[in-house]
């Protein structure tokens, strides 16, 4: 049966689900009501033991919906930095704030001038004790903590400030190329901006949320930002009072418009990545790859090479949403290109080089990419939108010149973003380079103590697992991929892809023996597997696919993903039910 009530939560009906857990420190997808979509049947949440969907995470976290005390929520690792496509369309970090140790003013990542830092010397914002207490030294010069940092973009800056021993004015501010952000703040009463362009908000206990905000877009170049106390006469540079300054919370630095949510931030390596690439957020999780080309957005640098062609870079919007696109334009109906020449590679190995492009409003809108030991791409036909082009080849030498092509007889004009070469048969997500490649590790996650902490039982139970952009492609190589498991690989299931050309099979484990069960054949998949200690039965898209298939294992304790070598995963969302839900169940969970 299809269940008529529906339970439909709301970002405000998460958030006030998340405030009620202690320790809660992370960040909401802002995106949209995430629950609209997926229409969570109240009999199903209220049966579930585990929920999890792509909408609140913190940095080495994905939280759980259900259960709210902690031992639902995943731990994330990654130990690198990697894209994603935001709910606005844009490429960026998976760590929005671009601050690292931003609650960690003592921290060698932040350069400090003649202040000294106590470290959680009073209570937050947010009721915890972990603001630090910046007093000036009696240096006649600057007092402030800064760090340098590349930005593109809109830039807004913030930091909570409480004063200390009477100083009233702050300063908060960004050096970076064409994105100039400058605020100067009264932080007396309501508290005001006197300078600049920011806002202030007066918060409890003395707390001040303080922002500046760029009034112009930003190219990508290295900057810094900093914040600042003022002597009473506004001034920058002045003999310090060692019993005035500061207490400092909370640095928060993003690109766009728009105020996000606070990240707490440490090392910014192992965030979660909530994408939309799909047009709906899902939480991806992709193989380690390398980006193998350098400069791989900064096409003024010599490296790329042109012939019978144009570059002018900085010219337009990029993904990123800052002024980043190049022009591509071809001199005549010639062979033409924009290209790195000679890069070391390796033989007989198959690359995927991809890039984004988008036209350039003058009707010459075909391109190729390009290499000289792979054969070039088919021909492209760049749109209004920016769009990523990808081609993979076998390599037949070990140097090749790589990048974009004209199509000879036909003059090109298009703008390009964010090229990338890396050895796989597919492309994976932007990794930006400078001076030399980058390598974006796998993401994983795990749950611990799955059956220990009753999420599943003695009786069986059901796992239930929604995916999106499901396609058939050639991993990497052979790994386990999504599991809940005695151990990776014992005694449990995993959904992973097994060959070359095909979507991801459904598999079981029996004494670390796998067995292929079944594989998914479309895009968007919905799948169910119910155990009860003596069988499995597996369900997929409203179908049951797999009736009583020998299973006895109980007391699966992780639930994880390892994806070193497997394919990507767009994951929409996750639920543990403790004992086996019905066939009618699962056929209407599943449809």
């Amino acid at each position: 049966m299809r269940y008529a009530t529906r339970l439909i939560i709301t970002i405000r009906q998460l958030l006030n689900l998340f405030a009620i857990r202690v320790g809660f420190n992370g960040v909401y997808e802002e995106s949209r009501p995430v629950y609209d979509d997926l229409h969570i049947d109240r009999a199903f949440y209220n049966k579930a033991s585990w929920i999890l969907t792509p909408s609140a995470y913190a940095e080495d976290k994905l939280f759980a919906l259900k259960p709210t005390n902690g031992n639902g929520d995943l731990t994330v690792v990654r130990a690198s930095a990697a894209t994603k496509v935001n709910s606005s369309g844009f490429v960026e970090d998976s760590c929005y704030n671009l601050a690292g140790y931003s609650q960690q003013f003592d921290n060698a990542y932040w350069t400090k001038a003649n202040v000294n830092v106590t470290p959680n010397d009073t209570t937050a914002p947010d009721g915890t004790v972990t603001a630090d207490k910046l007093l000036e030294t009696t240096t006649n010069g600057a007092h402030y903590a800064l760090k340098s940092i590349v930005t593109s973009g809109y830039i807004r800056v913030s930091f909570y400030i409480k004063p200390i021993g009477g100083r009233t004015k702050f300063k908060i501010r960004s050096e970076s190329p064409q994105a100039p952000t400058s605020a100067s703040f009264l932080l007396t009463g309501s508290g005001s901006v006197t300078a600049g362009t920011g806002s202030v908000e007066a918060l409890n206990n003395g707390w001040y949320l303080c922002e500046a905000h760029s009034s112009a877009v930003g190219t990508g170049a290295l900057g810094y930002f900093l914040v600042q106390s003022l002597d009473d006469l506004g001034n920058e540079s002045f003999i310090g009072d060692v019993t005035k300054g500061m207490y400092l919370w909370q640095a928060q630095v993003v690109n766009g418009i728009t105020k996000r949510i606070d990240l707490p931030t440490t090392d910014r390596l192992d965030v979660p990545r909530i994408d939309h690439s799909t047009g709906e957020p899902a939480i991806l999780v992709e193989p380690q790859r390398t980006n193998l080309l350098t400069y791989s957005n900064n096409f003024n640098d010599a490296i790329w090479q042109v012939v019978s062609a144009t570059k002018t870079v900085n010219t337009a919007i990029s993904p990123s949403g800052g002024i980043g696109a190049c022009r591509f334009l071809t001199l005549a109906n010639t062979t033409s290109y924009l290209y790195i020449a000679a890069l070391a590679i390796s033989t007989a190995t198959v690359y995927t080089v991809s890039a984004y492009i988008k036209t350039n409003g003058t009707g010459l809108n075909d391109v190729r990419l390009y290499t000289t030991t792979g054969g070039t791409s088919i021909n492209f036909t760049a749109t209004n939108q920016w769009q990523k082009i990808s081609y993979t080849f076998t390599s037949t030498g070990t140097t090749t010149n790589i990048g974009f092509r004209g199509v000879t007889g036909v003059e090109t004009d298009v703008l390009v973003w964010g090229i990338q070469l890396e050895v796989g048969a597919y492309p994976t997500s932007y990794i930006p380079t400078t001076t030399a490649a980058v390598t974006r590790n796998a993401d994983t996650f795990t749950r611990n103590n799955i059956y220990t902490n009753g999420l599943i039982t003695a009786s069986g139970g059901s796992w239930y697992v929604e995916l999106e952009n499901n396609l058939a492609l050639t991993r990497d190589n052979n790994v386990a991929g999504l599991y809940l498991d005695q151990s990776l690989g014992a005694n449990g299931f995993a959904i992973r892809n097994n060959a070359a050309g095909q979507q991801l099979t459904i598999s079981k484990y029996v004494a670390s023996v796998r067995s292929e069960l079944y594989t998914t054949l479309t895009n968007t998949v919905k799948i169910l597997i119910n155990w009860n200690g003596a069988t499995a039965d597996v369900f997929v898209n409203g179908v049951k696919v797999i009736n009583s298939s020998v299973f006895t294992v109980i007391n699966m304790e992780v639930l994880g993903h390892t994806a070193a070598i497997d394919v990507p995963k767009y994951i929409k969302a996750m639920y543990l039910f403790p004992t086996p839900i019905s066939d009618a169940e699962a056929i209407a969970l599943t449809t």
